[in-house]
């Protein structure tokens, strides 16, 4: 339980801060306004590619699991160390 809320935590905290990042400074106040250029930046270009990207990372985790559980091959996988006589 603690592994999912978390990773929900981080998702959000990934939605809310990745779109202020990068070559132009955005500010929310101006995008929520509406006010040119900022909510174009915001809205129109770096939200859509921090959405997507997120998509395609849970896309990609989801079929590594699914070829793992497909494939029963585990990733760790306790090995006994042998017993020296």
């Amino acid at each position: 339980v603690f592994v999912s809320v978390a990773s929900a935590i981080a998702v959000a905290l990934c939605i809310a801060m990745l779109p202020l990042i990068g070559s132009a400074d955005v500010s929310y106040e101006k995008a929520w306004a509406g006010i040119s250029p900022d909510y174009e930046i915001l809205f129109q270009i770096r939200l859509s590619r921090v959405l997507l990207a997120i998509i395609t990372g849970g896309a990609l985790s989801l079929a590594g699991v699914l070829f793992q559980s497909l494939l029963r091959e585990a990733l760790a996988v306790y090995v006994p160390e042998p017993k020296s006589a």
